[in-house]
């Protein structure tokens, strides 16, 4: 079997990517959702999207938006439910009357929750986007910071990188055990952003959608190689990074090692494997969307076999209308179903960064939100 073969029939073969029973017995398919392409009949097609890949609510501007995960709203709820309650317990923070936000843009929402909560932020700062010198930036950002010395709580919205960058900068200033960080999913229990600044992340509360991990998928994930998964037009990049050497391709982003790769390195054995956490998001959002195509052709092509013209010219909005009436197991066996608003149902763990007094360094599970907060 030629690699190109293998790879196409991974999407079928695979464990673990099988639908569950009374789930539409496809992952995929290519259909026409609209009449011919004219300027009037185009339409944007309904995207997933996490729970935080904006810090603001996009649908100011579109309403075509779907997340297997949590709603922004429910999610800040939570960041000042965290706060308010870590007011009262002293072993989160002493200092919440004056916590510090960090955000990576202007969030209207979660200005209006902490005002009625009775939350006061003494600075939201901005990280820049655009930047030559990222050294210098973190450097500035973190000086910022500690121009107000009781605000020790920083609320952090910000991808991996800048993450890594920040704890980096308050490193280089000495200022471990000051700052109380306080992550939003994009932090989750993830380990690449605190590796070689762990005391200065000790303490640090973060949150992460509830989750399950999905059976089968690491064992398909680790078979990957550059031979059987060239239609990931991503994947050398990861490969690189992952394993931290240099492919022989042009285009080739890797600059911080002359370390060949040679196609010979795998997943899990030459490197630190752990499934994503949004795994189970991700194959959701693909199901919802299976769900709702099934359907759709269920009501419009009853007598029809494929897909029917009604089912053609139907458009997009018409499409959306089922996307918001899906409701299934997930593959985590949780409902997968969408509000008003095109969210899911908010289900978080939290979780505390502890490497002093354990013998067993990492992420410790401290509580829960469902609509309300439960700390163990």
């Amino acid at each position: 079997m030629t690699p190109a073969e293998e790879e196409k029939g991974a999407l079928t073969r695979s464990e673990g990517m099988r639908a569950s029973p009374g789930q539409p017995q496809w992952a995929c398919a290519r259909v026409p959702l609209t009449g011919p392409r004219t300027r009037t009949s185009r339409w944007n097609p309904p995207r997933p999207r996490p729970a935080m890949a904006g810090v603001t609510d996009t649908r100011s501007f579109t309403n075509q938006h779907f997340r297997p995960t949590p709603e922004p709203h429910g999610f800040h709820r939570l960041h000042v439910s965290l706060a308010v309650k870590g007011a009262t317990r002293e072993c989160v923070w002493p200092q919440l009357c004056t916590s510090t936000a960090l955000a990576l843009q202007p969030d209207p929402a979660s200005r209006s929750l902490r005002f009625s909560s009775g939350l006061c932020i003494a600075q939201s700062v901005r990280i820049p986007q655009e930047r030559k010198d990222r050294t210098i930036d973190f450097d500035r950002i973190i000086k910022q910071l500690l121009d107000t010395p009781n605000s020790r709580a920083v609320v952090i919205f910000a991808n991996d990188e800048d993450i890594k960058q920040i704890l980096a900068a308050a490193k280089r200033a000495d200022q471990v055990g000051h700052f109380l960080w306080v992550g939003s999913d994009s932090w989750g229990s993830k380990i690449n952003p605190l590796h070689q600044h762990e005391e200065i992340a000790e303490g640090a509360i973060t949150i992460q959608p509830k989750r399950a991990t999905v059976e089968g998928f690491d064992a398909y994930f680790t078979s990957r190689t550059l031979e059987n998964n060239r239609r990931n037009v991503w994947f050398a990049e990861y490969w690189e990074e992952n394993f931290n050497c240099k492919l022989t391709i042009s285009g080739s982003k890797k600059e911080d090692t002359d370390r060949k790769c040679t196609g010979q390195e795998r997943i899990g054995k030459d490197s630190n494997y752990e499934q994503e956490g949004k795994v189970q998001f991700v194959i959701d959002a693909v199901y919802a969307m299976a769900h709702a195509l099934h359907h759709m052709n269920k009501d419009l092509c009853a007598d029809y076999r494929g897909v029917c013209p009604e089912m053609e010219q139907a458009g997009g909005k018409k499409l959306l209308k089922y996307i918001r009436n899906v409701n299934f197991n997930g593959s985590a066996g949780t409902p997968v179903m969408f509000n008003k608003n095109g969210d899911a149902p908010g289900r978080y763990d939290i979780f505390q960064y502890q490497t002093t007094n354990t013998t067993n360094p990492g992420y410790r599970l401290i509580g829960q939100w469902t609509d309300e907060l439960q700390l163990n």
